[in-house]
């Protein structure tokens, strides 16, 4: 017969202790656990190792742009192409104020400005018809303008030969190169001088 409060709650099942078997598993996991780690983490002896700075790959594309990107990390002022005196000029440059106010002087640079994307040719064009028809002005050469404008701001053109398709240059990895990687045209055209025949790009 059913009676009020008789009814038993259910208990949950006691919890066996560990068996000695169960804890050397545990410890042997965590012992393997921490080798693991320490394995990751280099010895004080491992850190004198020289450890090389990349994997050559053995796909061509990625070769040159490695070999592109480790001559840009040994480049230097001293190892490109600037003349002593261009160095000179921006490891210590003027640091007093450029004196523009000559009319002649600030026109000359102004045509050079505009001419920047126009040859040689155009500028000297321009300067050789405004001096027919103001012939008392200044104009500077396109050199000297040049020149000039290097001086004042310190940039410099570093000039190297290219593929007359505008493939690439014949730099960093192509430098010593006398063909194209890419269409294989000749660096360098044959010009007959005499008895002799000189290479020009």
């Amino acid at each position: 017969m059913y009676q009020p409060g008789s009814e038993s709650e259910e208990s949950e099942p006691a919890q066996e202790p560990d068996s000695d078997e169960n804890v050397e598993e545990e410890l042997a996991a965590r012992t393997e656990a921490l080798n693991m780690l320490n394995n990751l983490v280099p010895d004080a002896a491992d850190e004198d190792e020289e450890i090389p700075e990349s994997i050559p790959s053995q796909i061509e594309h990625v070769k040159i742009t490695q070999a592109f990107i480790d001559e840009i990390k040994k480049a230097t002022l001293e190892n490109g192409k600037l003349d002593p005196p261009v160095i000179e000029h921006l490891q210590n440059p003027d640091e007093e104020t450029v004196d523009l106010t000559d009319p002649d002087l600030r026109f000359s640079l102004d045509l050079y400005m505009s001419c920047t994307n126009a040859s040689e040719a155009t500028y000297n064009g321009v300067q050789q018809s405004i001096l027919r028809r103001f012939p008392e002005i200044n104009v500077l050469s396109y050199h000297l303008a040049k020149k000039l404008i290097s001086d004042i701001s310190g940039v410099v053109s570093v000039n190297d030969d290219m593929c007359i398709n505008s493939c690439h240059a014949f730099t960093g990895p192509f430098a010593d190169l006398n063909t194209c990687t890419i269409c294989s045209e000749p660096r360098y055209i044959e010009i007959p001088s005499g008895r002799q025949t000189k290479q020009r790009p």
